[in-house]
């Protein structure tokens, strides 16, 4: 059959904790996904990045403890972003080269995206999963997040609806 698409949706912990788990992690996630693109399928990758966004906000922020004179605390926002951006590199690379050992020619791309967030949901006022209160501030201020899993930490998993706006990585 032709045209067959997947979405395959990689959870809140499928990086693991470390960036050494990350590595091994994503190299499992390229074996599988690589395995859909043999099937003759098209892939469209998303992914969290809580554990990952955490680590980055928090050595940032020690960072800018240690040398307050001439550093500043990333925003969340910023952070996030950095988050996608490395974790969809990691995927891009593992996800290439597992193809290429097979023998398949295909282009794989990373898109760092943005999520709108109603930031009057009534979610926000009961929260069922953990989150700062900076990346909740920051989304009901400005209605929007730089990435799905901050929709889905914000939005979906609160009010168990979509966000409006989710566009995903394209494999």
């Amino acid at each position: 059959m032709d045209n067959k698409r997947i979405v395959v949706a990689l959870g809140r912990n499928a990086f693991g904790k470390t960036f050494p788990e990350q590595q091994q992690n994503v190299k499992k996630a390229a074996v599988a996904i690589a395995d859909l693109v043999e099937a003759k399928y098209q892939v469209v990758i998303t992914h969290s990045n809580g554990p990952q966004v955490g680590m980055i906000q928090t050595a940032m922020t020690e960072f800018a403890r240690l040398e307050p004179d001439d550093r500043t605390v990333a925003p969340m926002s910023v952070c996030g972003a950095m988050s996608e951006g490395y974790i969809g590199y990691d995927l891009q690379n593992a996800i290439r080269e597992e193809l290429i050992n097979r023998g398949i020619y295909k282009t794989v791309s990373t898109i760092i995206t943005q999520v709108r967030v109603d930031p009057f949901d009534i979610a926000f006022s009961e929260p069922t999963i953990p989150q700062s209160s900076h990346r909740q501030t920051h989304t009901q201020r400005y209605g929007f997040c730089n990435q799905p899993s901050q929709a889905e930490n914000i939005h979906s998993s609160l009010t168990g609806q979509s966000p409006y706006y989710l566009p995903p990585k394209y494999v």
